[in-house]
């Protein structure tokens, strides 16, 4: 089975398990593998983060570059005052599960505007095999055929980089599906870069480390780039929700965030903009909804494959334009789903 340390997007999937037969997704875990964690900020004053220590030098990948709060900084970096974090990585991967098969899925795909999206990634995917990938046509039209029995199967739509990209479980799926009118937001041509003690803003959403906080990302497409691996958002409106989507759990917000499957540890506050206009103090839940895949212990982290699953819980502000999480956070960056408690 091919891995990955943490949650792939399509193209990563595809990138490293590619034929013209079903092939085996890259299975999320915890801690360890390539994609490296970086040198992290140290003492200087952050309005929001950790607490202070000692810089650790950093190792392995892209990680984090210094800041102005920092003591010395940057990538792979070391200083005085305060060493990374360590976070343990829930693994929600359930052997127990039965494989079935899934008939013919068509879909199309549309932007929040109605215009059919052309040339957007579309698969079939369980945490154990994954379909061909297949491209929206002009009409935003696709067709996927898996010819294999699969575990918890899930239509996964968009790349993660320009559109979003969403997954829905396909349940009792034999017969085939069909989606005759999918919506994903577009997310902005300019992203902003990630770092230790500093907010990245992105469409109203704003992601803050902590001091000392790591962030581990795969190396690979779509996120080989330092622009493709910035800080994205994008809402789903209420309305264009599409069937499935919540799979048990009753959402009244979806954001779309990226890059998928970034791990950051403390998990970083999280602001997203109020749009659905709920008064000042009104308490929320952020779930995230889980894109890791496989099948052993420490696969599926965070939440399970096509769930959601609670990470933090927060208000309204007391200005009423934003939702802010006050207990827990976000521990990885994946679609974020929010209802009142």
């Amino acid at each position: 089975m091919l891995r990955f340390r943490v949650t792939a997007p399509l193209f990563g999937v595809i990138a490293l398990a590619c034929s013209s037969e079903a092939v085996t997704p890259g299975a999320a875990g915890g801690a360890g593998g390539s994609g490296g964690t970086a040198g992290n900020a140290g003492l200087g004053g952050a309005s929001h983060g950790g607490s202070g220590g000692t810089v650790g030098s950093g190792s392995g990948g892209t990680g984090l570059a210094g800041t102005s709060c920092s003591a010395e900084g940057g990538e792979g970096g070391s200083g005085e005052n305060a060493g990374p974090a360590t976070c343990d990585t829930p693994s929600y991967a359930d052997a127990s599960l039965a494989s079935g098969m899934v008939g013919k899925v068509t879909v199309t795909v549309h932007d929040t505007d109605g215009a059919p999206i052309v040339d957007t990634p579309v698969t079939v995917c369980g945490v154990d095999v994954c379909s061909n990938l297949e491209h929206t046509d002009e009409d935003g039209v696709a067709v996927v055929d898996l010819r294999s029995a699969v575990t918890k199967p899930a239509l996964k739509f968009g790349d993660g980089l320009t559109y979003a990209e969403l997954a829905i479980l396909l349940d009792h799926a034999e017969a085939g599906a069909d989606f005759p009118d999918l919506t994903l937001p577009a997310l902005p041509v300019e992203g902003a870069p990630i770092s230790a003690c500093a907010t990245s803003r992105s469409n109203g959403a704003e992601l803050t480390l902590a001091q000392n906080a790591t962030f581990t990302l795969d190396n690979l497409p779509p996120y080989a780039t330092a622009d493709s691996r910035a800080f994205r958002a994008a809402e789903l409106p209420p309305e264009r929700f599409p069937d499935g989507i919540e799979h048990g759990a009753p959402l009244e917000r979806i954001f779309t965030l990226a890059p998928l499957g970034a791990v950051i540890c403390p998990p970083a506050e999280l602001r997203l903009p109020n749009t659905a206009g709920w008064e000042p103090g009104t308490r929320v839940e952020f779930l995230v909804q889980g894109f890791g895949v496989g099948l052993e212990d420490g696969d599926q982290p965070f939440a399970p494959y096509g769930e959601w699953q609670s990470v933090a819980t927060g208000v309204v502000e007391a200005d009423g334009e934003t939702l802010r999480t006050t207990r827990g956070g976000l521990p990885i960056i994946s679609n974020v789903g929010v209802r009142r408690l």
